[in-house]
């Protein structure tokens, strides 16, 4: 499995997010932005697709980024691309979240049994 770190951060305004800092201005694309946030505004999961180098990446760390302070939960990065086997996906995701595995157990089983006792994955 390929090791895919996190690290949380809260910024000066409380916000929680893992998302890399960018140090280019992004210049352009704002009809993308603005059709990629109303997407995410309707559905919490969204694939940008096409070819590679066309700045999937880029996009998507933008519309992030203007969507901070809308969600307070936060909003999280997930990479995927170093996971090969599919049936890692799920762990990847919640071990970026914050969400523990136990061994044997689904990640899923434990984050729903940790919230149907009120708690959180902080707990």
């Amino acid at each position: 499995m390929a090791d895919v770190s996190c690290t949380s951060v809260c910024d000066d305004i409380g916000v929680r997010s893992n998302l890399p800092p960018q140090f280019t201005s992004f210049v352009g694309r704002q009809r993308e932005v603005a059709e990629v946030a109303k997407v995410v505004g309707g559905c919490r999961f969204v694939t940008l697709t096409g070819a590679g180098g066309c700045g999937k990446t880029r996009l998507a760390l933008q519309v992030a980024t203007e969507l901070l302070e809308r969600y307070s939960d936060g909003v999280w990065l997930v990479e995927l691309a170093p996971v090969a086997d599919p049936e890692r996906v799920a762990a990847t995701v919640a071990r970026v979240l914050g969400f523990r595995e136990e061994e044997g157990r689904p990640v899923l089983a434990n984050e729903a049994q940790t919230r149907s006792r009120g708690g959180t994955a902080e707990d």
